[in-house]
């Protein structure tokens, strides 16, 4: 008897040793099972980044409107202007087709008007490293560097600066095409080394602002 209890004991010892390495072969068969699809997800992601930057270089490129870009570099804008409530912003570096930088286009799209004229108006308040105000409508030098547009409609803003000439109607048909508004509230276009201009959009053209 105490022999058919030693077997019986033995063969249960047994039976236990190869259920747990059972279990181990298992488990290293499903955490196998899972990294293919985490290198899915990290391609898939990749493929929706790659999409996205066709879809935001076509916003640059239409019958009137054609940049000419290879590529963008985008970031959210860690500006003045990003400190004030928006539902959206970005700053965008648009690389020219011979590969050098052509553009620093930023913006910021507000709720209602409301929102945009809190932004904008605190941006003439306290302008630049220096916190310079602007007066409303003055003709004054804004970018001690750069060529500089800046177009607001009732609820975005777009700034643009370059080194190369800005050509004012192509991105009057920029914001117009993106922004989907006809209603713009704001245009200043300053050339490189002069004083900003304040610009009207009056029957598809550009004028100067009438202040009195």
């Amino acid at each position: 008897m105490q022999i058919t209890f030693k077997i019986l004991g033995f063969i249960l010892l047994l039976v236990f040793f190869y259920s747990c390495n059972g279990n181990k072969v298992e488990d290293t068969i499903k955490l196998d099972d899972i990294r293919p699809k985490a290198e899915n997800k990290e391609d898939k992601a990749s493929e929706t980044t790659i999409d996205s930057t066709i879809m935001i270089l076509k916003t640059y490129k239409s019958d009137s409107f054609d940049l000419k870009l290879s590529r963008l570099e985008f970031k959210k804008a860690t500006t003045f202007l990003s400190r004030f409530p928006n539902k959206e912003n970005g700053l965008r570096n648009l690389i020219g087709e011979d590969t050098t930088k052509v553009f620093n286009h930023e913006y910021y799209i507000y709720k209602d008007s409301t929102q945009m004229k809190n932004a904008f108006f605190n941006w003439l308040d306290c302008n630049g490293t220096e916190c310079i105000s602007i007066k409303l409508y003055d003709e004054c030098k804004i970018d001690a560097i750069n060529n500089l547009m800046v177009v607001c409609t009732n609820n975005s803003i777009d700034i643009i600066r370059s080194l190369k000439t800005i050509k004012p109607e192509e991105w009057i048909s920029f914001v117009r095409f993106s922004r989907q508004s006809k209603d713009i509230k704001y245009i200043i276009y300053q050339k490189k080394n002069q004083k900003a201009k304040w610009l009207d959009f009056k029957d598809f053209k550009l004028v100067p602002k009438k202040t009195k």
